[in-house]
């Protein structure tokens, strides 16, 4: 996807919908780094799922960790207490002004502090655990400001300290919570206790990684600014939408086709239900701050070792006995139940994915989730799509 360098006074990029958008932004941005960006208004605060939604927010940490004093830019015919409040209503806006120099409307100028107060009514929901209010549709999301007073949010924190993250059972009261504020009880009942449990894990040892490895660059210098958090959605895919993200390889396209309706000889071409949660981090992210060297110091095998070494069973820097087995578990109890998970750092998107009940195909068994080349993102995103499947 990477091609050559095209000089612009400003990126623009229209509402990017499918991930093979998002990607074309990703470079579009690396290839004018430090250039301003604008973007329609109306773009900023939808929700599409978790999967792409956060897959939106590194587009946006991409560009901002790139942009130096360039703000992110709307035009001049947009309301400008409309705009903020857009940005502020949802975790990839605040992304983007907390990482930046600000926001500009036409000719009008506003810092990133003053942009980032409509998002204190959000912050506060969300420090309170009153999850009805940060809810929307079948949405749901938490992000850690840097700077804020109260960075390390109540759900995830148990004291307004970075060492101070949640344990496993904690977790597992509030991935409990936000599953109840998006999820009829019903469905509720396909996901099983297991999966609940092992997502804890996973979560409790993310953030504490995110807090020790996230916050600063792969030379280790301490970022000026930093986000991390959770997206979980409830929010079918729509194959005639979406088919073309899951044509990058044969097990995405089989995943996809799982819940197509067949008639005789003909498709019934429907959506795929399923429960999606993406954690998100605008750290340096997973081969650099594991070598303490850029993407562009790696050849793509380099760094794509690198990678996979730090999703191995145990492979963290955390003591705890036991520590850094979430993730393999959340992927053993994924093979169990059809489910898949993507990861998206660097220069890489890998994925794996499985049949109901598969017991061949290996835990790390990742795979490309496209042939296509990929520019570097900045920050991690890992995505997991666990599927409500109908009966028979």
């Amino acid at each position: 996807m990477p091609g050559e360098v095209t000089t612009v006074n400003q990126i623009i990029i229209k509402d990017p919908i499918t991930l093979g958008d998002i990607e074309q932004a990703i470079n579009k941005i690396c290839l004018n780094k430090g250039v301003p960006l604008q973007l329609p208004s109306s773009c900023i605060s939808k929700r599409r799922g978790a999967m792409y939604d956060a897959a939106r927010l590194q587009m946006l940490v991409t560009w901002a960790r790139h942009a130096g004093d360039a703000y992110l830019n709307f035009h001049e015919a947009n309301n400008i207490n409309s705009v903020l409040e857009e940005l502020c209503d949802y975790s990839p806006g605040i992304a983007a002004v907390r990482l930046t120099k600000g926001v500009k409307v036409g000719d009008t100028e506003v810092t990133m502090r003053e942009a980032l107060m409509p998002a204190a009514k959000k912050m506060q929901a969300t420090d309170n655990e009153i999850f009805n209010e940060i809810t929307k549709g079948r949405s749901i999301d938490m992000i850690c400001v840097s700077g804020s007073s109260i960075q390390y949010l109540r759900p995830l924190f148990y004291a307004r300290s970075q060492e101070k993250v949640k344990s496993c059972v904690e977790m597992w009261h509030v991935i409990e919570k936000m599953f109840q504020s998006i999820t009829y009880k019903k469905d509720r009942l396909f996901f099983p206790d297991d999966l609940v449990v092992r997502l804890s894990t996973f979560m409790h040892e993310l953030f504490q990684n995110t807090q020790e490895h996230a916050t600063s660059d792969f030379k280790r210098q301490p970022y000026p600014a930093h986000v991390e958090g959770i997206f979980m959605s409830w929010i079918q895919i729509d194959e005639k939408i979406y088919s073309s993200d899951f044509k990058g390889h044969e097990r995405l396209s089989k995943f996809l086709a799982r819940d197509l309706l067949t008639s005789g000889d003909e498709v019934a071409r429907t959506t795929l239900r399923c429960l999606q949660i993406s954690f998100f981090d605008s750290g340096p992210g997973f081969a650099s701050r594991a070598t303490g060297l850029s993407a562009q110091e790696m050849t793509l095998i380099e760094e794509r070792q690198a990678l996979m070494k730090c999703l191995q069973k145990n492979e963290t820097s955390k003591n705890q006995t036991g520590a850094g087995n979430g993730l393999p578990s959340v992927i053993e109890a994924l093979r169990k139940i059809g489910g898949m998970i993507r990861i998206r750092s660097g220069r890489h998107a890998i994925f794996n994915t499985f049949p109901p009940n598969d017991t061949t195909i290996d835990l790390f068994d990742f795979q490309d989730w496209s042939p296509e080349k990929l520019a570097c993102a900045e920050g991690s995103v890992v995505s997991i799509l666990i599927p409500l499947r109908r009966a028979g």
